[in-house]
């Protein structure tokens, strides 16, 4: 066992930092899901979580389906324990962190993450859990820039022991199997212990997007569809680009979608009863994706309310995730007939559910012309 990164000063907690799975650990009592408001295991450590503890016929994610019934959603800053199904743990903290796009105030976003492991550690003394595992929360595709997340972890660890001096809590391990994350947790401790005035939730407005990047000038070129839209477009035989704001930009090229490398999503048609097997590009998904991914959509589908009104489905890429560096599949129901106003309406919704879930970079194809 590595040593603790250090002991919070009123109850003793030991703070540990290490690279590790968070699904094999020994001599924990509870592991911290990164979940979202769904309790939908799509992201990666929800993901691996769902499966080591059985899949979907577990007791994890029937106690997870059960609460979301009851319930509708779990909000952000607030958990939910459920058992552990086949982990070596007692309990599963599935806890819902902030989105950095949700937030025009980042300094919000800082304060609802920071609430976000106050309330976890809080859940793990209700439960009477002495050790707990915690995974990187909002750091991925929540958006939240990986040096603010640290500092978060640390100031909510810091601000619960001055506040519950009494708890039974003994251990927080902090666990992650990506080094910069945790290179991050243990360089906002030296901050802090530096100063405690460094790790401050006005820090969140020093940065612009979830990469972590602080505010700078942006190289692309200006241009506006209402505007002079040629004097934004870049061209050449194999792509064409068009900036749409200094933000966005839209490329036009010809390949494969499963090509596609490197986006956080791809986008593909599917039938109104989720059928793929007529849609040419999906099925060149599936295949791509393999039994992962199959088994990410049958999962997502069983989620479904029959009377669902939703037209944009999303799930885990499967095996695209480590061939391509995609996280997710973006599904969109499409009849049979259509009118030009539903083909818009669908962009529009893609767009927006990309937007929701902070998803920076999307591959779609012609939705009704390559499907």
């Amino acid at each position: 066992m590595t040593q603790p990164l250090f002991y919070t000063d009123m109850s003793r907690i030991k703070v540990f930092v290490y690279e590790a799975s968070i699904i094999n650990l020994s001599g924990i009592d509870a592991i911290v899901n990164a979940a979202n408001e769904d309790l939908v295991h799509a992201d990666d450590v929800a993901y691996h979580i769902f499966k080591a503890a059985g899949g979907k016929k577990c007791s994890l994610e029937i106690e997870c389906r059960n609460y979301i019934r009851k319930n509708k959603k779990v909000h952000v800053t607030k958990n939910f324990t459920s058992s552990a199904g086949n982990l070596p743990y007692v309990g599963v903290i599935h806890a819902v962190g902030p989105m950095w796009s949700d937030y025009r105030a980042k300094d919000d976003c800082a304060k609802d993450l920071c609430m976000t492991i106050i309330n976890v550690i809080m859940e793990a003394d209700k439960k009477k859990f002495l050790k707990i595992a915690v995974p990187a929360i909002s750091s991925g595709i929540c958006g939240v820039p990986k040096r603010l997340c640290a500092e978060m972890y640390i100031r909510g660890v810091v601000d619960y022991d001055r506040q519950n001096p009494k708890t039974c809590v003994r251990e927080i391990h902090f666990v992650n199997i990506a080094k910069d994350i945790l290179k991050e947790i243990r360089d906002a401790y030296e901050r802090w212990k530096q100063n405690d005035n460094n790790i401050n939730f006005k820090n969140a407005n020093n940065y612009r997007s979830g990469s972590g990047a602080e505010f700078g000038k942006s190289t692309y070129a200006k241009g506006s569809m209402h505007g002079n839209p040629a004097a934004s477009w870049k061209s050449n035989s194999k792509m064409s680009i068009f900036h749409l704001s200094e933000k966005t930009c839209v490329k036009l090229y010809t390949c494969s979608i499963v090509d596609v490398k490197d986006v956080d999503a791809v986008a593909c048609a599917i039938d109104t009863d989720f059928n793929v097997k007529r849609r040419a590009v999906a099925k060149a998904i599936r295949r791509a994706g393999g039994i992962r991914y199959e088994e990410e959509f049958q999962n997502m589908v069983s989620h479904v309310s029959p009377n669902s009104r939703e037209d944009v489905f999303i799930c885990g890429a499967g095996n695209l995730c480590r061939s391509n560096n995609i996280a997710y599949v973006i599904h969109i129901k499409v009849p049979k007939h259509f009118d030009m106003k539903l083909v818009r309406h669908r962009y529009i919704q893609v767009f927006e559910t990309a937007r929701k879930w902070t998803m920076e970079k999307i591959a779609m194809p012609l939705i009704w012309a390559a499907i």
